[in-house]
């Protein structure tokens, strides 16, 4: 579970947010199991925009098996 560090998310395009979404997902997550999440709590700050790239890359990229 992590690897997103909500401080680059806060400041970062929304495309951005997906891409760093997809990269982290791609290394982390072969094998199975893997959480993507910012460790425990989502950010007050954090745009609506940028959650809603999370979500989409969670499930563009999240699924299993997952593709390099």
């Amino acid at each position: 579970m992590g690897n997103l560090n909500y401080n680059k998310l806060l400041t970062a395009s929304s495309h951005q947010v997906y891409e760093d979404c997809v990269k982290h997902i791609k290394i982390a997550a072969q094998g199975g199991g893997y959480w993507l999440d910012f460790g425990c709590e989502i950010p007050l700050d954090l745009p609506v925009e940028n959650l809603r790239a999370i979500l989409r890359a969670t499930k563009t990229a999240g699924k299993y098996p997952i593709i390099k």
